[in-house]
């Protein structure tokens, strides 16, 4: 059997305590209003990532040339419009590229809704679909 020396001891016991007190720590469940935040986040993400397929999706359906579409910035105002800027072939071939915002999947007027306006970046999203 080991014989463990006192500085030994001592410093198991402070690892053993150090170890437990993370456990606790880590270990304590959410406040109802961390929970509520957590789940008011969640929906909130749902809500941006439905938007934003519901906006590339008509604009999608609207080309010649579906699989030419190509998202160069997509954001959401804090109106829920989604304002897209994008590229796609035209009848001839070329690329043109085209602003376009949409609020629950209607097209609306992109200057009145999206110029000048800030938002979330859903970029990358928006190339996702």
């Amino acid at each position: 059997m080991t014989k463990y020396s006192t500085f030994q001891k001592i410093i198991l016991g402070t690892l053993a305590f150090i170890i437990l007190f993370v456990w606790m720590i880590v270990s304590i469940p959410d406040t109802p209003e961390q929970i509520a935040a957590n789940e008011k986040a969640a929906q909130q993400e749902n809500m941006e990532a439905h938007l934003i397929d519901m906006a590339v999706s008509t604009v999608r359906d609207s080309l010649r040339n579906r699989n030419s579409l190509d998202i160069h910035q997509a954001m959401i105002t804090e109106d829920n419009i989604v304002c897209l800027t994008y590229s796609a072939q035209n009848g001839f071939g070329g690329m043109n590229m085209e602003q376009t915002a949409l609020r629950t999947g209607l097209v609306v007027k992109y200057g009145k809704y999206c110029d000048g306006k800030t938002g979330v970046d859903k970029t990358s999203l928006a190339r996702f679909y």
